[in-house]
């Protein structure tokens, strides 16, 4: 199966490098795409420098990122990623073993016995995992973290989403359509260092009402 690693950015230049270079194995990836919204920092510039194929986005937001990125994407096999310093890449290759082994999503968490998180706040943290709560109260899962951006799905299963997101509800949105879809699902142990600059664009009371309605709205998801 070919691999499409997807880095999903804006303004990220001055981590950019750093975490491309982590990335494992570079040379057995399809392709390493940048899916841009908007950087005006020298992202693009970087990005084409280091040989990654850039996506400007059509439409601004996280959620039109990971849809956008599935359009341009070649691969069988699509690894959402964010260069901000908060995902560790080292995390890839089990995450595209958990997929070849026949599992439809992927998601690296947070929150299991053998997970660490360094940037998370109290309050993100209790919101995060009240979505994993509810979405294992709906579908009988055991999910730990059900909103992290950071994962894996087929593309195949992806097409099937229709996502609608703009914004940092599309990770909630396109874990209940998969489940809807009866999809397996399965998560990965990761720890989540301290961003390398900047601070988080998720507007936390905001932004976690729209993960609530988005989950509601996706219960009502049927395959077209």
């Amino acid at each position: 199966m070919k691999t499409s690693l997807i880095f999903l950015t804006l303004n990220e230049v001055k981590s950019l490098e750093e975490m491309y270079n982590q990335v494992p194995n570079k040379e057995s990836f399809h392709e390493i795409l940048l899916v841009d919204g908007g950087s005006k920092d020298g992202t693009i510039e970087l990005a084409e420098k280091l040989g990654m194929k850039v996506v400007r986005q059509k439409e601004s937001g996280r959620g039109r990122g990971f849809y956008e990125g599935m359009l341009a994407a070649e691969g069988d096999i699509l690894i959402y990623f964010s260069p901000d310093g908060n995902e560790d890449p080292r995390e890839i290759p089990l995450m595209i073993k958990k997929i070849e082994d026949g599992y439809d999503m992927v998601i690296a968490s947070r929150f299991m016995s053998q997970s660490e998180s360094k940037d998370v706040t109290f309050i993100r943290k209790i919101g995060n995992k009240s979505y994993s709560v509810l979405t294992n109260l709906v579908f009988g899962t055991r999910l730990k973290d059900a909103v992290n951006g950071f994962r894996a799905i087929r593309k195949d299963m992806m097409q099937k989403l229709d996502v609608q997101s703009k914004r940092f509800d599309i990770e909630m949105e396109m874990t209940v359509k998969v489940l809807k879809l009866k999809g397996k699902i399965t998560e990965v142990p990761t720890t989540e260092p301290e961003r390398i600059e900047g601070q988080s664009r998720l507007r936390t009371f905001y932004d976690g009402w729209l993960i609530y309605k988005r989950f509601l709205k996706s219960l009502k998801y049927k395959e077209k």
